[in-house]
């Protein structure tokens, strides 16, 4: 494992970029596109509401949407999500006029009233059925040193990670309410670790209300996931086998935009948590980088 610094992070960042632009042009990134541009669009305000009550869920749909475009059912028993849907109606109102002529007459007007009903959804982990188009492709293998580095990670973060079953087939989550990070169990080392790394970035660069309102969810899986690619390189595993599957699916056009727009934050997010892992892994011989200071992530 090489040394990391500025020039080797912005390095990383280039063959990220190339990597995920190359998959574009896959048959199997078409097949995902179809389709992803089945699944409707929530708002920000449904999305916070999606993810208070459930945190790790990652595909969402209506019962009947479930069926009818995915070839999918919803198991019987599960519990749906509540979010708001848009249940407009219209009303007649009176209202005064000037004519020409200088006369005002009162005439009736139909007026639209905006409205919310409650409707309730489902995460793809409460259904069964057809199997969907994936990117991401689980990372295999072991990892040397793994439980060092598990537990260096855990030390470094500054909130609770444990390890869970997940049912929604997410690999792991980090609750904005709850201020943890869950990560699901028994999982490949190499899995492990990438998704330990990915959830950390999102407790330090997502853990602010307004940070969250300011950005998408595009936006903070595709910092989240470019961190992980970064400091998992630093550890020596190859994640491009995932990160960059999962870096395409969430973003919203071949411009990476997401990526690109977020290169600073990405690159000191990846510094931060290096220069950290250093200080803690030092007895298992890992680079350590100049410079190195005690991650504390501000809260």
């Amino acid at each position: 494992m090489g040394r990391y610094d500025e020039k080797k992070i912005s390095e990383m960042m280039k063959t990220l970029e190339s990597g995920v632009s190359n998959m574009f042009s896959s048959e199997e990134y078409k097949r995902y596109l179809d389709t992803m541009a089945k699944f409707h669009s929530y708002s920000a305000n449904n999305c916070i509401m999606i993810a208070v009550q459930k945190p790790d869920a990652t595909l969402i749909a209506g019962y009947v949407d479930w069926r009818k475009k995915f070839h999918r059912n919803v198991r019987a028993g599960e519990k749906g999500i509540k979010i708001f849907a848009p249940a407009p109606y219209k009303i007649t109102k009176k209202e005064e006029i000037e004519n020409p002529d200088g006369t005002k007459e009162e005439v009736e007007k139909e007026v639209r009233v905006e409205a919310y009903r409650p409707v309730y959804v489902y995460d793809i982990s409460q259904t069964e059925g057809k199997e969907l188009p994936e990117l991401c492709h689980e990372l295999k293998g072991c990892v040397d040193d793994f439980e060092k580095i598990r537990s260096a990670v855990e030390d470094i973060a500054a909130c609770p990670i444990t390890f869970e079953e997940i049912r929604s087939g997410a690999k792991g989550y980090y609750s904005l309410i709850e201020n943890r990070i869950v990560i699901k169990k028994d999982m490949p080392e190499a899995q492990t670790v990438k998704t330990m790394v990915h959830e950390l970035a999102h407790s330090i660069m997502h853990c602010d209300t307004e940070v969250n309102k300011q950005l998408g969810r595009n936006e903070k899986e595709v910092q989240a996931e470019s961190v992980a690619y970064i400091v998992s390189s630093y550890l020596g595993l190859d994640t491009s086998e995932y990160s960059f599957g999962y870096i395409g699916s969430w973003s919203k056009g071949k411009e990476i935009t997401e990526l690109k727009e977020s290169a600073k934050i990405i690159k000191d997010t990846s510094k931060d948590i290096i220069d950290s892992l250093s200080v803690k892994l030092e007895l298992v011989e890992l680079p350590v980088l100049e410079n190195k200071t005690e991650f504390k992530m501000v809260m």
